[in-house]
């Protein structure tokens, strides 16, 4: 039912993000409910413990999207939503990053205040008595691949000139792909993954990765997100060596 019923509004995402994360911030969530106590919104808050004022969704900066967990449209939850929130003093700021081009919050907001406002129009969203101020910047969506658009790209991994490549790593040894699913396989990779993503970075600046919490959370991500049968680890190796690698999910085709 959900407005964005993506694999980062997941029960499980929201955990290893928290395990990777919480210690130096707080929780700040906010369920809104229907006359029977059935949740209709919920907006996980939080905020770094030394700015409590500053509150964004869980998942950021590591989530692809972040959003409200509602049904799309409910307009009349976001409105109980945002008159609460005016009637609180414990916050300053709200950002919400990375929320997708379609979500019902995003299209919530009448006058965004955004860069290609003229004069006028920025003047008089300022100056919009009892309207949010709300910035919002550009956002985009990736793009879905269907299935014919992957055949596609199939064939030019076939063409020629990647062909050529191929056979050039077969001469140097033993070369294989392997699509890897199951968690604990998964987690024994991971420890290679990380050297060889902190390796290749240090080359051109330093790999976030190179940060324990960070490299935690990619190892809380496989034990939280096991029970959804989701997980994807795209691994190629040369003699048994790891020289590519891509940690992924499959969800809902």
């Amino acid at each position: 039912k959900s407005d964005f019923p993506d694999i980062f509004s997941t029960a499980g995402f929201a955990r290893a993000w928290w395990r990777a994360y919480g210690q130096n911030r707080k929780m700040n969530i906010v369920i809104m409910e229907d006359a029977h106590r059935i949740p209709r919104l919920i907006a996980p808050f939080q905020s770094k413990k030394d700015t409590p004022g500053h509150w964004e969704l869980i998942g950021s900066p590591r989530g692809d999207y972040t959003n409200l967990i509602m049904e799309k449209g409910d307009h009349e939850s976001l409105n109980a939503l945002f008159d609460w929130l005016k009637d609180q003093n414990h916050w300053r700021v709200v950002t919400l990053r990375r929320i997708p081009g379609k979500s019902s919050l995003l299209n919530f907001f009448k006058k965004p205040y955004d860069s290609s406002l003229t004069r006028f129009e920025k003047l008089y969203r300022w100056l919009s008595v009892g309207s949010w101020m709300v910035h919002q910047e550009p956002r985009n969506e990736h793009p879905i691949c269907n299935g014919i658009t992957f055949q596609n790209m199939q064939d030019v991994l076939h063409h020629t000139h990647h062909r050529r490549k191929t056979n050039w790593f077969k001469t140097q040894g033993d070369f294989e792909y392997k699509v890897v699913t199951d968690p604990a396989e998964i987690k024994s990779c991971l420890p290679e993954f990380f050297e060889l993503h902190i390796k290749e970075w240090g080359r051109k600046s330093k790999s976030f990765l190179a940060e324990q919490v960070n490299r935690d959370f990619y190892l809380y991500i496989v034990d939280e997100m096991a029970a959804y049968n989701a997980l994807r680890f795209d691994r190629i190796t040369l003699n048994g060596n790891l020289i590519a690698a891509h940690l992924g999910f499959h969800w809902a085709g």
